[in-house]
């Protein structure tokens, strides 16, 4: 189940795709560098969408958690399955592009709700405001916990860049719309002082030896 078991923690702990990496991989690794995917995921971005469109009062709810939304849940895991790709493209279970497509597919959806004007269909070389040097340490973070790459960041970036442009615009925009976290890697947020606030997650505890250590995460 890919992210079956962080999803809860990613949303709640105000964290990024390659938090979510760092959570999962030690638990479900199925060989070099790979995880499996559930199609669940994708099922959800669907249920996002048709609830959402249909009743757009959804859109100004709020989660009883000041730190959880469903703006940043559905951004991290774009953004883990456009790395997941850009990163292991021989790899990368199939999933993963229906997952992406479901995704964006939910943002403009919405969007469309409002009467939101936005580049439907954007070339992959088109800019974005996430920089290479984000997503660099990103990769790295995912190197220290042993999550092996068939490129490195260098050589993802484009293709990473050209999956997130098909989102990230909307995303941003619906984060600061409704005042969601300012998480990394989600833009900023025109009513709040604290911007790219950094994942806060809850102690590692194990009795045994230490096999595994956690990295360092920075906004």
């Amino acid at each position: 189940m890919w992210l079956g078991i962080a999803i809860g923690v990613v949303i709640l702990a105000l964290t990024w795709s390659s938090v979510i990496f760092t959570l999962v991989i030690p638990r479900t690794f199925q060989g070099p560098g790979r995880l499996s995917i559930g199609i669940n995921r994708s099922t959800r971005r669907a249920e996002l969408s048709e609830s959402h469109t249909t009743y757009p009062a959804l859109l100004a709810f709020r989660s009883p958690d000041a730190w959880s939304s469903w703006v940043i849940g559905l951004l991290a895991v774009l953004d883990a399955a456009a790395m997941h790709l850009a990163l292991n493209p021989n790899s990368a279970p199939s999933q993963a592009r229906l997952s992406l497509r479901m995704g964006y597919t939910a943002f403009r959806r919405i969007s469309d709700g409002l009467g939101w004007d936005y580049d439907r269909d954007p070339l992959p070389d088109d800019p974005i405001q996430l920089t290479p040097a984000e997503f660099a340490r990103a990769v790295e973070l995912l190197h220290e916990v042993g999550f092996t790459t068939e490129r490195d960041a260098d050589a993802a970036w484009p293709h990473f860049r050209g999956w997130r442009v098909n989102y990230e615009s909307l995303a941003y925009r619906w984060a600061n719309r409704v005042l969601a976290p300012p998480a990394p890697w989600s833009g900023t947020r025109a009513g709040l002082r604290q911007q790219n606030v950094a994942p806060k997650r809850p102690p590692h505890r194990n009795p045994d030896p230490v096999t595994y250590r956690r990295p360092d995460l920075d906004a």
